[in-house]
């Protein structure tokens, strides 16, 4: 689980643009490393409740003495506290994600414009950078990377 946090909150940004990213981001994987091995206590001892008390247990009668179901209920719902603050986390990443500007990327429009040419649809020219831009962001930031890192290595 700490290992899953710690891949979390660098996927997901978490405190960035606060004044001291790094510690915040510690402070974050600490918390939720934090609950995430307790929530592994917890799931172990639901594990030990069930085979001590729960009618449908190896070995145990429908008659057997059950233990109060608000036990399972608490686990339950500090799990769904959990999950909850890190799918807020990744919703916010998701609106927060800084949107790359078409127009601030003139040279790798111009590669992706003489590499694939533009369509004409109904007597109109449509480039196909705007086009890759407009109908799949991910796609263009991603070919925009790689085009970055080849002009990199080619410029090392």
């Amino acid at each position: 689980m700490g290992w899953l946090a710690k891949n979390a909150i660098q996927a997901l940004d978490v405190a960035k643009g606060v004044e001291n990213e790094k510690k915040a981001r510690e402070a974050f994987k600490k918390l939720i490393t934090g609950f995430a091995r307790s929530f592994e206590i917890a799931a172990q001892a639901i594990g030990e409740l069930r085979n001590d008390f729960c009618p449908l247990a190896h070995g145990k009668s429908s008659t057997h003495t059950r233990l109060d179901l608000s036990y399972a209920e608490f686990v339950a719902k500090q799990t769904d506290a959990i999950i909850g603050f890190i799918y807020e986390l990744y919703i916010n990443h998701k609106i927060l994600k800084h949107e790359i500007a078409y127009q601030d990327n003139e040279e790798f429009n111009e590669y992706l414009n003489e590499e694939f040419g533009k369509l004409e649809i109904y007597e109109d020219d449509y480039w196909c950078a705007e086009i890759l831009y407009q109908v799949n962001k991910e796609k263009y930031e991603i070919a925009l990377g790689e085009y970055k890192e080849q002009k990199e290595e080619v410029a090392a």
